[in-house]
């Protein structure tokens, strides 16, 4: 029996891997692959199990009742797949240890995907102003991505390590569930490539930061990424000169430790891309945007909206 963890990263289609995951369940089975319903119940991913296994989360040891129910799960299943992107923050493995002792397969594997540091600043930064209310300013979030030789050496003494920069130009078709395959050896099909998690941009990104700075309480996280999925500028990353991105990457020992284990990655360039807020289009996009979320665009938003270039390199 093969176990194989799959522990992200964010924003690394982690989400659109998960979805299919869970909507492929009955042909996985057919093809001896579980896609375990313990530790995430109806959900898409593994939340509850990695929670669970990470002693930090102060939850009582369960790792032995969980292995044991998934024992009984597994019947005619020769290949396991447990996905969530919290596993990456697990940094004591002695209950991941226990959890795959007990199960005793033939082997175990773990896939991960990882964003280049400025990539990935940009697409978690998006993130976190979208799912939360918190309004920091870019160039401190981009301090705190730090050295990952300790996350390699963790993950590899668990098993085998499937690491690659997240790069759609590497990937077959540009699609990161069929390189997930191919490093796994499952099959992809049924599958329409679809990203099912975006991240918020331009002046929809600049909305946001007004509303958490004016503390705007529940906006639909789901809206603001069925408005992110309809219309292109509203899910584009921010420009940054090719000046600020050097300086970021020269000093940046994430990347350094990142290149030492899997190579090189490709640096993307975003200066081709607007600066948020985007001044021609604001008003007609703040509008839009709050149709959508039917709340009333006030003097007041449309001023914090405007001053949100604050957040970014000038």
């Amino acid at each position: 029996m093969r176990v194989i963890f799959h522990i992200g990263r964010q924003k690394s289609g982690t989400t659109s891997i998960q979805n299919w995951l869970r909507d492929s369940h009955q042909d996985f089975s057919k093809q001896g692959i579980l896609y375990p319903r313990m530790g995430r119940k109806n959900k898409l991913a593994h939340h509850e199990l990695a929670l669970a296994l990470n002693p930090k989360s102060q939850n009582f040891d369960n790792s032995n009742h969980l292995a044991k129910i998934l024992k009984q799960e597994i019947y005619a299943h020769d290949t396991i797949i447990l996905s969530s992107e919290a596993f990456q923050n697990i940094t004591d493995t002695s209950r991941i240890r226990n959890f795959i002792e007990i199960l005793s397969p033939s082997s175990v594997e773990v896939v991960c995907y990882i964003r280049e540091h400025l990539d990935y600043a940009v697409s978690s930064y998006r993130q976190k102003i979208h799912a939360q209310t918190e309004a920091i300013e870019f160039p401190k979030y981009v301090l705190r991505f730090r050295d990952q030789s300790k996350f390699f050496q963790r993950w590899r003494n668990i098993g085998e390590l499937h690491a690659q920069w997240y790069d759609r130009d590497n990937f077959i078709d540009g699609d990161v569930i069929k390189d997930f395959c191919q490093r796994i050896k499952i099959d992809s099909k049924n599958h329409f490539g679809l990203d099912m998690n975006p991240s918020i941009g331009g002046n929809l990104l600049a909305f946001k930061l007004a509303a958490n700075e004016l503390r705007i309480q529940e906006l639909s996280y789901n809206k603001l990424s069925n408005l992110a999925l309809s219309r292109a500028n509203f899910r584009m990353p921010f420009f940054i000169s090719n000046e600020s991105a050097n300086t970021i990457r020269l000093s940046s020992v994430y990347n350094q430790s990142v290149t030492e284990n899997i190579g090189p990655p490709k640096m993307k360039l975003f200066d081709k891309y607007n600066e948020v807020p985007l001044s021609s289009a604001l008003m007609e996009d703040l509008f839009i945007i709050c149709q959508n979320l039917n709340i009333k665009l006030t003097n007041e938003l449309i001023n914090f909206a405007k001053k949100t270039c604050k957040f970014f390199y000038n």
